[in-house]
């Protein structure tokens, strides 16, 4: 018998928003919920939530959803973290429509 090789093509969870990038943000997200830092006296560094400095991290802070506490450590804003979410949905479907949109038009004007 010979084996055939199937091409597989990805999910579209895979291709909107589940990727490793959104991964790696609910990884982060979920180590700082499970350390209890969701406040400034939970604060804990990257290195307390067995996490390493990320560039993923580095976005995190300057969208001031990690915030940085005097002790060094830092604490998941989750209010900020739901606005910045909110956010990211919005622009993700924005960004639908217009490509639907654009779409369309091509498609009624014959270009497509």
């Amino acid at each position: 018998m010979s084996s055939v090789s199937v091409r597989r093509r990805p999910a579209i969870k895979e291709v909107f928003g589940c990727g490793p990038l959104s991964r790696n943000r609910r990884a982060i997200l979920s180590a700082f919920r499970e350390a209890g830092a969701t406040h400034p006296d939970g604060a804990r560094t990257l290195q307390e939530v067995a996490l390493s400095p990320s560039l993923l991290a580095e976005v995190m802070k300057l969208r001031h959803v990690l915030v940085e506490v005097e002790s060094g450590g830092f604490y998941l804003d989750t209010a900020r973290e739901e606005r910045v979410s909110a956010g990211r949905s919005m622009a993700v479907t924005v960004l639908l429509l217009v490509a639907a949109v654009v779409v369309f038009v091509l498609w009624r004007t014959g270009r497509l």
